[in-house]
Order: C-alpha cells, then structure tokens, then sequence
C-alpha cells in the first residue's frame, strides 16, 4: 500500500499571486510618480528660462535708471519713455508666462458646446485690436466663408487664439 498526504496550497498561491499583484501596481505607482517628476522638473526648469529673460531685461533697466538717479543725471524724455515701454512689455510677457503655465497646471473641465468659428476670431480680433494698434502691428483678418458651427471648447480655443495672435504681434 501506499500512503499519500494533500495539502491545501490554494490559499497560499492566492497570497503570492495577491503579494505580486500588488508589487506590479507599486512599481506602476514609482514609475508615474518619476515621470511626472520630470514633467514637474522640465515645467519648472522651462518656466524658470521663460521668466528669466524679462526678469534680467528689467533688472538691467532698473541699473541703468538707478545709475542715472545716483549721478543726478536726468534721461532724456524720450529714452525714459522708451524704457518705461521695455520695462511695461518685460511685465507683460512675464504675466503672460505666468498664466499661460498656471493655465496648464489647473485642472479645468471641458465645456464642450456648438461655436461659430466665424463670431470668434471676429472677437478675438476685436479684442486684440487695440494692442496691434498699440504694437504698430497690422491684424488682417481673411474673410471666412463657412458659416458653420463646431463643437468643442469654446473657451480653451479662444484662450489658444488670443496667445497665439497676441505672440504673433510680439514677434513683429
């Protein structure tokens, strides 16, 4: 005769294969938070060269007033207008940066409803307008011929709109 002996070894194989499960999510886990880690790292290090430039534009406007103040040497009207202008522009691009990334880092929920796409860019023109003037910059709007509708968020686009335009007439 023989002799035989079972033991039960489900309840340990469901542990294992539990314990497994769970180092698996864990080391999902670690590797989500390194990449948005590094998201967060080239955010700010992308951020931190955005703002420098201007920072560092009125920093050495802010010298070149205070060196003229210490010397109690007056500018001329026309280049302490032109440097209050760079210093404005310098702010403007700054607080442009600013929201443009914190605009990123919000959590927003989509309103995605029916938008004409022509009645838009008619008030993203007229709402730029005036800065164009200010810049010197020409705006030609090109007629658009489809009057339809889309649908999509219409807020976000016309956030993209105004930065995209607004740069536009910064790099001319």
């Amino acid at each position: 005769g023989s002799v035989g002996a079972f033991i039960d070894v489900t309840e340990q194989r469901q542990l294992e294969e539990q314990r497994e499960r769970s180092l698996a999510a864990e080391r999902a886990a670690r590797l989500d938070a390194e990449r948005a880690n590094r998201l967060k790292d080239d955010f700010l290090a992308s951020l931190s060269h955005e703002v420098r430039t201007p920072l560092n534009a009125l920093s050495i406007a802010n010298q070149r007033l205070s060196r003229s103040l210490k010397r109690d040497e007056a500018l001329p009207p026309d280049k302490a207008i032109e440097l209050l202008a760079s210093q404005s522009r310098d702010i403007e691009v700054i607080n442009q940066y600013v929201e443009r990334y914190l605009g990123l880092s919000r959590r927003t929920r989509h309103e995605r409803t029916s938008v004409e796409v022509k009645t838009l860019v008619q008030e993203v023109f007229g709402y730029l307008e005036h800065e164009a003037t200010r810049r010197s910059a020409l705006l030609v709007q090109e007629p658009i011929t489809d009057e339809g509708a889309i649908v999509l968020d219409g807020g976000k686009l016309r956030v993209v709109l105004v930065n995209l335009i607004l740069n536009a007439i910064q790099a001319q």
